[in-house]
């Protein structure tokens, strides 16, 4: 899996190096040359898919595998990792648009973190599928709720984390515009800590209502 998503993020990003830039940029790393990311792709996606699918054999057909923690720990690493990337160079993306708005200097290209944010979104919205699939299998409405419980609060912690970082670095710059002008300094503080309440607030806020659902279902 880390082999698949690393190469088709490259693979993607290479494809929209074909397109001009719109001129919404951000600090660009180099990016691999598309031999080794076809190649990773290749590898890596024939290696998950066999290991993978015999996974999904024995939870189908052997109780013990529905009750691994090894399975439930993979899965909420990917989620967690897939959620993490997604909602990260999601905040540096809209730091790059609102540095735009505020007639602040683009850093490196728009191009590097769209397929981060898409590879990620789409392993993030796959393995959380499949722990929702797990869980109609599980059997038991206590460990059905669990799993529901465990993925939410992950989920809204990344989301709170993002928001919190934000909402307190905003209202750190509003804090220092008394005694000073709007800079490019402070207007670059306001357009990060701005993208993050932006990306952090959605996630956690989908993710804190399914929880409080989940409570309420429960009582």
């Amino acid at each position: 899996m880390v082999m698949l998503t690393w190469g088709s993020i490259h693979l993607l990003r290479r494809l929209l190096y074909l397109f001009p830039s719109t001129g919404y940029e951000i600090h660009s790393p180099g990016y691999s040359e598309p031999g080794y990311a076809a190649a990773s792709v290749l590898v890596g996606l024939g290696t998950w898919l066999v290991f993978w699918l015999w996974s999904q054999r024995l939870f189908a057909t052997q109780d013990e595998e529905r009750l691994s923690v090894l399975r439930k720990f993979y899965l909420y690493a990917w989620i967690f990792s897939g959620a993490l990337g997604a909602v990260g160079y999601a905040t540096i993306l809209l730091a790059s648009i609102l540095r735009r708005l505020l007639a602040l200097p683009s850093q490196g290209d728009w191009r590097t973190p769209v397929p981060i944010i898409f590879m990620m979104g789409i392993v993030w919205a796959y393995h959380a599928q499949v722990l929702r699939k797990d869980e109609r299998l599980a059997g038991e409405a206590p460990r059905q709720a669990g799993i529901r419980r465990i993925y939410h609060y992950l989920v809204a912690g990344i989301g709170l984390a993002a928001l919190l970082v934000g909402l307190g670095g905003v209202i750190s710059v509003l804090i220092r515009m008394v005694d000073q002008s709007l800079g490019s300094s402070l207007r670059e503080q306001l357009a990060w800590f701005a993208a993050a309440v932006l990306a952090g607030l959605p996630v956690w806020v989908l993710n804190w209502r399914a929880v409080q659902g989940i409570a309420l279902a429960a009582d």
